[in-house]
């Protein structure tokens, strides 16, 4: 999953089968991510880009890129998540990311992160435009 330049800074370990452009059948990502790098983010920064870090969870069951921008972003971090500043830069996160439901122009990403414990720490949910 780096196809983006962003991706240097991160790990990512699939979880399940899916991976962009692979045309799997479910429009849902699984994986173990960490940031790699020691950048200067809080506990509640680092978990909304790892939110964000994913592709569109129907990029697992397309064959080609397509642009399919993200145009409302909303992340809720959980009080136990907040209350644990702060973390080690290079935890590993639990992310589950998937497309819920889609439109020939609009689809909404959810996305889970739990830490290394199992424990909920945030949930966003993405509005994007599928450009015709």
């Amino acid at each position: 999953m780096d196809f983006v330049p962003f991706a240097q800074h991160l790990d990512i370990r699939p979880i399940n089968s899916a991976r962009p452009f692979a045309g799997g059948d479910s429009p849902e990502f699984d994986v173990w991510i960490r940031l790699l790098s020691d950048l200067d983010f809080t506990a509640q920064e680092r978990a909304a880009v790892l939110l964000d870090a994913l592709p569109p969870g129907l990029f697992a069951t397309l064959t080609m890129p397509v642009a399919i921008p993200t145009i409302e972003f909303t992340a809720h971090f959980t009080p136990e998540h907040i209350a644990t500043l702060p973390q080690p830069p290079s935890q590993w996160y639990r992310l589950r990311h998937g497309t819920v439901w889609a439109t020939d122009t609009l689809c909404v990403d959810e996305s889970e992160l739990f830490d290394s414990t199992g424990r909920l720490a945030a949930r966003a949910r993405q509005l994007r435009r599928i450009p015709s």
